[in-house]
């Protein structure tokens, strides 16, 4: 007989003591317990693969430096380096600067940049707290391509409060920040794939930051995912403004109301309905199932005092998304801001299990097809031996024993298994 998992259950999730109150925790931990496929969780685990650090840097080399960048390899043996921190340094400066890079990262490489491109790199480790470039890797020398910014992907199950199917793929979000002025940064969203049922919105809170510390937040070509969307589709997110207040006065960038919308293909809403297709989630597309190249907004955020911008990081953003579910809405946070309530209040809970967001430090993540888990370990019902399953599911590699134990299989995401993932690279 196959390895199985017997599920059954006859508890409801729709019991509600009051307005706020849409569902037991209790109930949803007692059903997902018995759901869940998977075998063992690390009770542990924070489900982090980035880690952050803070590190002054001591431009003290006479190289013409107009630019300091911080790289996750060295530019010049590798193509893939690409940048964790910027900002504008002059020869003989000091800055100090946070950085927020993929754990797996056991030496980061600070860069002095010319006005003409040219290169001055110097190796660390990410636990040293100063740099300087006293004995170089190599000094002015141009190199073969522009190193681009760090890019993270941001996965999402629409099912929460429910148990999802966990292929992490309802949303996908790639996004990557940049310091380009002296109160300005840009933030780039890429809508990588939409696999949800439902309507889904999604927002970013900028963690740290009020309402009343941002001047101004504009879109590059005044573009936006919220393009010409019907009045009638404003029922998950009611306001199309793109900078919020939450409910604790944070500062919250509006993304989209909705996010079959927001990908931008042609779609005709009918009394307060559209067609919800699925879009880069399936290798077979069809009418249902499409593949769309996904779109990208940058947002331009001026602050009203620039002295904390180099602190800020991907760290500083909390990207969720918004959903209704039993009367209420529901906001999907990732695992350590998994009790925000940023603009809705609702039952938030404690559930010991997979979380209904990931954060993947690339923006190369291979997302797993629709209705493809992402990666389990579960029991042969014979031999009660280990048996594992999914889209990253290679022995040693595997998602699934890193959900088991956070300090194995770290990099579990690049090795995917090529028939249950949606590749466009």
């Amino acid at each position: 007989m196959a390895a199985g998992i017997v599920i059954a259950t006859n508890l409801s999730l729709t019991q509600v003591s009051c307005v706020k109150d849409y569902f037991d925790p209790a109930i949803v931990d007692t059903i997902i317990k018995q759901v869940s496929p998977v075998h063992s969780i690390d009770e542990t685990h924070t489900w982090e693969l980035a880690s952050h650090s803070t590190v002054n840097f001591s431009a003290n080399m006479p190289v013409g430096a107009k630019l300091l960048q911080v790289l996750t390899e060295n530019p010049r043996e590798s193509g893939d380096a690409v940048v964790v921190g910027q900002t504008d340094i002059a020869d003989g400066g000091n800055v100090t600067l946070t950085l927020s890079y993929p754990t797996l990262c056991t030496m980061l490489y600070a860069a002095l940049v010319d006005e003409n491109g040219a290169y001055t790199v110097t190796a660390f480790s990410p636990e040293d707290s100063r740099v300087d470039f006293s004995a170089p890797v190599f000094v002015s020398e141009r190199i073969a391509y522009t190193p681009p910014l760090q890019t993270y992907s941001y996965c999402y199950e629409e099912e929460f409060p429910e148990p999802g199917d966990y292929d992490y793929n309802d949303v996908v979000l790639h996004i990557s920040q940049v310091r380009t002025g002296e109160r300005e940064l840009q933030i780039n969203v890429q809508l990588a794939a939409v696999g949800a049922d439902n309507q889904i919105a999604a927002c970013v809170r900028l963690i740290g930051y009020e309402f009343g510390d941002i001047e101004s937040i504009t879109t590059v070509n005044d573009d936006s995912f919220n393009k010409n969307v019907p009045k009638q589709l404003l029922g998950v997110q009611t306001k199309r403004d793109v900078l919020l207040k939450g409910l604790n006065n944070e500062a919250v960038i509006n993304l989209f109301c909705d996010a079959h919308w927001a990908t931008g293909d042609v779609l005709t809403e009918n009394y307060g309905q559209i067609q919800r297709k699925k879009y880069n989630v399936s290798n077979n597309p069809g009418s249902d199932n499409v593949k769309l190249v996904p779109r990208t907004i940058t947002y331009v955020v001026t602050f009203v005092d620039g002295s904390r911008l180099n602190e800020f990081t991907l760290d500083t953003l909390d990207p969720f998304i918004i959903k209704e579910y039993n009367g209420g809405r529901f906001e999907v946070h990732m695992n350590e801001y998994r009790f925000a309530q940023t603009l809705y209040e609702y039952s938030a809970t404690e559930i010991k299990n997979l979380p209904w967001a990931l954060k993947v430090p690339t923006g190369k993540f291979c997302h797993p097809l629709a209705g493809q888990n992402i990666g389990f370990i579960m029991e042969d019902i014979e031999t009660g031996d280990p048996i594992l399953f999914g889209a990253y599911m290679q022995k040693g590699k595997s998602f699934g024993e890193w959900a088991a134990d956070h300090t194995q299989c770290t990099d579990w995401y690049f090795y995917p298994s090529s028939t249950r993932v949606f590749n466009p690279y």
